[in-house]
């Protein structure tokens, strides 16, 4: 496989955490299943396209979401507790089109994670 480049301003839009507050999620708030991953369409999102989430922390969770209906948002819940016993978590995405080939990457969003315990 080739290297690739994209500049910042090919980007995707980050993905938010919710509930967050600005730059900070409260871990009582996002554990149990109570916290989501949540990626907001953006121009050029098609039908088959898959988007590949993370969420790390404390190790990593991550998953799919397979774009069957154009919606104006995409969300899945957050179900590894542990990824938010660290100080910070970092959400991102990175976009597949129906084949797997790679079609770009978003920007991260980092969390400072409070009330951890």
């Amino acid at each position: 496989m080739e290297s690739k480049y994209l500049a910042k301003n090919q980007l995707f839009p980050a993905p938010n955490i919710t509930p967050s507050h600005g730059e900070t999620v409260k871990y009582p708030e996002v554990t149990g299943r109570q916290g989501r991953i949540v990626i907001a369409r953006y121009p050029g999102l098609a039908l088959g396209q898959r988007l590949y989430w993370q969420v790390e922390g404390n190790g990593t969770e991550f998953s799919v979401i397979e774009i069957e209906h154009l919606e104006p948002e995409y969300q899945a819940v957050l179900r590894f507790d542990v990824v938010f016993q660290e100080e910070f978590v970092v959400a991102s995405y990175w976009v597949t089109d129906a084949d797997g080939n790679e079609i770009g990457s978003s920007e991260s969003r980092k969390y400072t994670v409070l009330d951890r315990p």
